[in-house]
Order: structure tokens, then sequence, then C-alpha cells
């Protein structure tokens, strides 16, 4: 049998990467790996996130390498999704052999959503100012356009970008595209799946605060966009934002613009 195709997917914190993900999971032949490197980063012996718990033994960066460098023997695919953020100043613990994709969205729809999810599941851990520290830095794109030079200039790849908006749009062009590109299978299943596929998450995800951002992901069952989807009291896009969140949104929106000169075209 030949060698499982690799594909790592690095995403902008609320760009529905996780709604990608349970796409992808929807493929019995493929393996699955949800932010391991965010799992690192907050529980793992080398973090830069501080929570009130030790480190978790088996969670370092050398692990998650290790993991996703792994033979997986009947397995097709080896699909990992996560965030550049974590891997900061850890570029050496990329693992070899994984195609690179990107998934953006406008700040202007992505930061309010996630300012608004990020106080709700921060209470009780962070003061509110703590708080909108942390969101603001979940927000900044300079690590995801670092990690994208990076992957053009070191690792010799042209990086695939798909644009969170056009996804939902227009989710068969989308992903079939993304599968030509990236050499995966195309299924059906991509397009319609069974929800609640959580099989290889880290078990801390599963519980709160940490659950919170997920549960209407893992309710998915296929791409929807913004106007088919369960009411919510405000689109992302109008929620209100304090004037220090607003500028780090706008001060994004040129990074998140030069990325989407390169995006797979509807």
């Amino acid at each position: 049998m030949d060698p499982p195709t690799r594909v790592m997917l690095w995403s902008m914190i609320r760009s529905r990467s996780t709604v990608f993900e349970m796409a992808m999971a929807s493929v019995p032949s493929f393996q699955i790996f949800h932010e391991p490197y965010v799992v690192a980063n907050v529980f793992g012996k080398e973090r830069s996130v501080m929570i009130n718990k030790p480190p978790i033994p088996g969670y370092s960066y050398a692990d998650v390498v290790s993991n996703l460098q792994a033979d997986f023997t009947g397995k097709t695919v080896v699909f990992a999704k996560d965030f550049p953020h974590s891997l900061q100043g850890k570029m050496a613990y990329l693992p070899t052999g994984y195609i690179h994709t990107f998934l953006v969205r406008d700040p202007r729809k992505a930061g309010p959503s996630h300012f608004q999810a990020g106080l709700a599941n921060l209470k009780g851990m962070r003061d509110e100012e703590a708080a909108k520290q942390d969101i603001a830095v979940l927000m900044n794109l300079k690590p995801t356009l670092d990690l994208y030079n990076y992957v053009i200039d070191v690792l010799q790849q042209k990086p695939i970008i798909i644009d969170s908006d056009d996804l939902v749009s227009a989710p068969r062009e989308i992903v079939t595209k993304y599968c030509r590109e990236t050499g995966l299978p195309f299924y059906e299943s991509m397009l319609s799946w069974k929800p609640g596929n959580t099989t290889n998450w880290f078990p801390e995800f599963l519980e709160e605060p940490y659950i919170n951002y997920f549960k209407v992901a893992i309710a998915s069952s296929k791409f929807m966009p913004p106007d088919k989807l369960p009411k919510k009291t405000i689109p992302d896009e109008e929620i209100d934002v304090p004037e220090e969140i607003f500028k780090v949104i706008e001060s994004n929106r040129e990074i998140y613009k030069e990325l989407c000169k390169h995006k797979l075209q509807i």
C-alpha cells in the first residue's frame, strides 16, 4: 500500500476550520489530528499559555512531530488542522512530508466572532482585560503570514489557500479544487457528513470551557452559508467590539488581502 498523503490545514481563528475538519473526518481511511500544536502550546511542558494545571506528559512539541510522522498503516490520508500562533519560534517542529494549506477569513467577520466567543469562554479563567489581551493575540495574522512565507521560502512549496466565505458559498467547487490541489481523493461525504466525529480529539477539548468553541462545528453536517445557520442574536460582523480590538481587526486586513491574492478561485 502506498504511504498516506499528508496535509496540514493552518487556519485563522473563527474561520470554520473545525467544520472543514469534520468534512475530512467523514472518510474512514483518513487519520485526523485536531490542533496538536495548540495542545502542546497550552498543555505541554513547553507551553506559552499559562493555565492553572500542571503540564501533561506526552504533549511536547517533539511528541507532536513524532505523532504526525507515524506510519498509520491502512490509512490513505493524514490530515491535521491547527493554528500558526502555536508554532511561533518553533518552525523546527514542523513535520516533514506534509502539504501545507491555509484557511483565511475576513478579519471583520472572524474578529468580532472570536471576541464574543472568547469573552464568554474565558469567563472565570481570566479577568476581562487579560481576556481581551488573549483574544487580540489570536487575532494577529502575522504568525500566519510568517508561516506562509516559510512554506514558500524554506520548504519550497506553493501553499494552497482557501477563503472561508468561498467555502460556505460554493462548497463543492472549493472542496473538489482543494482535493485536486493537495492530491486528496474526493468523497461525497465531504459535503454531507454524520455530525460529532471527535474520535481522535484531545480529551480536554471535549470539556468546559474548550468545548464551547466547537459545539456548533461538531454538530454540523454540511457547509452552510451564514444566512442558513441556526439563528443568532447578531451576525458576526455586527457584534460590537471595543476600540482596541477593532484596531487589531483593521490592522490585519492588509495581510488577509495579501493572502487572498493567492486563494483558490470559485
